[in-house]
């Protein structure tokens, strides 16, 4: 027989097995990496924007389809 468990317990920090791998705030190398990878994502979000208020829908769709796979091969 299966053995039920109640909907409203709540697991305990020494009850659970999940580990998290928290970034070193202080690791030069993960700052290097997430701050480039901020940059990237912020100059695409803003070229987005831009698209959007410069194209029809139509277009925007089919640019962003071409951008996707350009991304995709890379």
């Amino acid at each position: 027989m299966a053995e039920t468990v109640p909907i409203d317990v709540v697991p305990t920090p020494g009850s659970s097995t999940l580990q998290t791998n928290e970034p070193d705030p202080d690791d030069q190398e993960f700052q290097r990496i997430n701050d480039t990878s901020t940059a990237v994502c912020n100059r695409l979000l803003k070229a987005m924007e831009m698209l959007r208020s410069e194209v029809s829908a139509t277009q925007a769709t089919s640019i962003l389809q071409t951008l996707l796979k350009i991304i995709r091969y890379c």
